[in-house]
């Protein structure tokens, strides 16, 4: 489980995905970041297993100064071999194999356009370009920092159906800039929220206009 996405609509493409580790539905203690970034300015996310996506991550991280064209190309590979791995390794220890996996990448192509693409194990991690994706499935594009923010409750709130525990850790949020991505690292909910271990069912412009001076702070803006 992950929360995640991208979108490429309003002021700016966004790209996060939050810290929190499981095993089926118990919180783990650690966290880890799920968010992999090029010198390209390829940003990439996912959902799946630990292992597959770290490789993932890195992977992005690796493509160098590589553009969107070449990263569809190359990363479908990755993964499949990473996946096959898993998959003996569970084989091994007799568990099931479960072919959940999905990642995503957003950034520039060879022309400077902002283009996504979704990677998903049930076709082969054949690339499906996307203008906005996430996991879990939220019916909105957030424009914005702020509602990026609010998004990522939303799919929390989902996550938190199935380990009541959840509160997400540290959510990462990355922009791609024309030069540049900057990233901040926010909880994804504050110290009352975490206390009751629910999401907040405040929405509208009171939560949005809170949601941004708080990242607003983090980003030093």
């Amino acid at each position: 489980m992950t929360v995640c996405g991208f979108s490429a609509s309003g002021d700016g493409c966004y790209a996060w995905a939050d810290s929190e580790t499981y095993i089926n539905s118990r919180v783990l203690s650690g966290h880890e970041r799920k968010l992999g970034v090029s010198p390209g300015r390829i940003v990439g996310i996912g959902v799946g297993y630990w292992s597959v996506l770290d490789l993932f991550c890195r992977s992005v991280a690796g493509l160098g100064d590589e553009s969107y064209a070449v990263a569809v190309v190359r990363l479908p590979s990755a993964l499949r071999r990473a996946a096959e791995i898993k998959r003996a390794e569970m084989r091994g220890i007799d568990l099931a194999y479960e072919a959940a996996n999905a990642f995503a990448i957003v950034g520039p192509d060879g022309e400077g356009r902002i283009r996504g693409a979704v990677f998903a194990e049930d076709l082969d991690f054949a690339p499906v370009e996307r203008d906005a994706w996430s996991s879990p499935h939220v019916a909105r594009a957030p424009g914005n920092a702020a509602e990026v923010l609010e998004v990522a409750k939303m799919q929390l709130g989902f996550v938190q159906i199935k380990a009541p525990g959840a509160t997400g850790g540290k959510l990462t949020i990355a922009r791609i800039g024309r030069e540049r991505v900057a990233t901040t690292v926010v909880p994804l909910l504050l110290g009352d929220e975490r206390a009751s271990r629910t999401v907040p069912a405040a929405s509208g412009p009171r939560l949005a206009v809170a949601e941004a001076d708080r990242l607003r702070r983090s980003w030093g803006m």
